[in-house]
């Protein structure tokens, strides 16, 4: 689709593999692959009721924005469906982007998301830069287990056996980070009938160790068992909590704060 300078507007056929918007009046134009180097497209159903919904969906594809003869932005998608798209989800997906300039470009993101046989990683940062100062954040989730019927959505299940989760945000005077670790787990399924039971984590035993640090310093620690010594289905009471509130020291347990 071109607007021209005069305002008047031109759409070609029906695109297959890509668009394009070109405003010539402010130099702006956008192009869309959707099928890079060839990739095929894959479809996702979506059922309901009695109808199913076909959606198509690009293994890679591009969106890059110029201005004049210089790229501005430009967003990257990869994807790997694997065998069970509409019902687990794409084995691997990446998306990558920035703006602003192509060579060394203030604004960057990128997410990566993978489905093995060993477990699901989930990984993701974005960053800022300006001529003086510099934003950031991060995130890592990894998480070993075991999958079952993967492709069918009514028995599938997942077993997780340990988990590693970190986040880091720095903003101009401020840096945090947190850690979160989870090992030995027994008793966790995740599936349709494991969490509708009534008690679906009154079993779970496993050990936890957490802590969350502002500006360097520790602002709050977590750690001990998850297994449950009293009849509050909620695992926790055996892991010690500890922050600072109004400059004293705070001592609970898990089970005391996440219970209603």
């Amino acid at each position: 689709m071109t607007f021209s300078t005069t305002g008047q507007v031109t759409i070609s056929p029906e695109p297959s593999t890509g668009w394009v918007v070109d405003n010539q009046k402010t130099g702006v134009k956008l192009s869309v692959n959707w099928k890079v180097e060839g990739a095929a497209t894959v479809w996702l159903e979506q059922k309901e009721d009695y109808r199913t919904y076909r959606t198509e969906l690009p293994t890679r594809a591009t969106a890059t924005m110029n201005h004049g003869d210089k790229v501005v932005a430009q967003v990257a998608h990869a994807m790997t469906p694997g065998a069970c798209l509409s019902y687990g989800g794409p084995d691997a997906l990446a998306l990558t982007g920035w703006a602003g300039r192509e060579n060394t470009p203030p604004a960057r993101a990128s997410l990566n998301y993978t489905w093995t046989e060993s477990g699901v990683h989930l990984k993701g940062d974005v960053s800022y830069h300006t001529r003086s100062q510099v934003a950031t954040a991060a995130f890592d989730v990894n998480v070993a287990g075991t999958t079952s019927e993967r492709c069918a959505p009514q028995t599938h299940s997942f077993t997780p056996t340990r988990a590693d989760v970190s986040a880091q945000v720095n903003v101009p005077g401020h840096n945090a980070q947190a850690t979160l670790y989870l090992r030995d787990l027994k008793n966790v399924v995740i599936s349709d009938s494991a969490l509708r039971a009534e008690q679906p984590f009154k079993t779970v035993s496993g050990r936890l160790n957490a802590s969350l640090s502002h500006q360097g310093k520790v602002a709050l620690s977590a750690f001990g068992e998850l297994a449950s010594n009293n009849v509050n289905p909620l695992p926790g009471d055996q892991v010690k909590v500890e922050y600072i509130k109004g400059g004293a020291l705070v001592t609970t347990t898990l089970e005391a704060l996440i219970a209603p």
